[in-house]
């Protein structure tokens, strides 16, 4: 709308009024600008701290040695050598000469007849097998004076003896037959009582010896008790 009057010309009142509007807008445009710039440095400075944390998290772990360090060991026979490389290892090649390996504990008890014949009443008798450590000591003639024996913790294994299995042939089979870790076996000798009844444990190493309680026949007790720190009817 146009408005005029004397002595003036013509008003455009709606471009005028804009104007005024605009020139009062200025200074929300000028704040509206400012806004927008703190918001956009506010983003950056964000985007930065992001960084630094991260850089700093980076550096932090380089001071475990660990991370960037490796030991590791190869063996030519995993089946015979296993190795493992501590922090102050030393690079190199390394030669394992084994001199002598770990056997099995073998106990052989005194000859008899005949390998068929019963040896006691028949009276059911438990044989209790223990396996462990012998320390100490000396070994003469295939017994031990002076020792002492230490169960390995794995557990007594037993085996029933009676009327049906109390020959040698029989105790042979019975200890078999249970799979508790020792082997038995008849030996002839060639002597005047040529069979021996003979033990063999199926682990080998130290800790593994056997120990072995007899409980019911004293004929059965006499021949196959035997415990290394005491008395012993077993030879090694």
């Amino acid at each position: 709308m146009a408005i005029s009057g004397l002595g003036a010309g013509t008003i455009d009142v709606s471009s005028f009024v804009s104007q005024l509007m605009e020139v009062e807008r200025g200074p929300v445009n000028k704040l509206t600008k400012k806004s927008a710039n703190y918001e956009t440095k506010l983003s950056v400075l964000g985007t930065l701290k992001s960084t630094i944390a991260g850089f700093q998290t980076a550096v932090k772990g380089l001071k475990d040695t660990g991370s960037f360090q490796s030991f590791s060991t190869t063996s030519s026979d995993t089946s015979a050598l296993t190795s493992k490389a501590g922090a102050t290892a030393s690079p190199g090649n390394y030669s394992v000469n084994i001199s002598r390996l770990a056997q099995s504990q073998q106990l052989v008890a005194t000859g008899q007849l005949s390998s068929t014949t019963a040896i006691g009443s028949g009276a059911s008798t438990t044989l209790s097998f223990d396996f462990g450590t012998i320390a100490g000591g000396t070994l003469n003639a295939g017994t031990y004076s002076g020792a002492s024996f230490t169960s390995n913790g794995n557990g007594v294994q037993t085996v029933t003896i009676d009327a049906t299995n109390n020959t040698l042939e029989g105790i042979r089979d019975a200890v078999n037959s249970a799979k508790i870790g020792v082997t038995a076996s008849i030996i002839n000798d060639g002597g005047s009582t040529p069979y021996r009844l003979a033990f063999s444990s199926t682990a080998s190493g130290e800790n593994n010896s056997i120990s072995i309680a007899v409980d019911g026949d004293a004929a059965l007790s006499s021949l196959l008790s035997h415990d290394p720190a005491g008395t012993q009817n077993l030879a090694e």
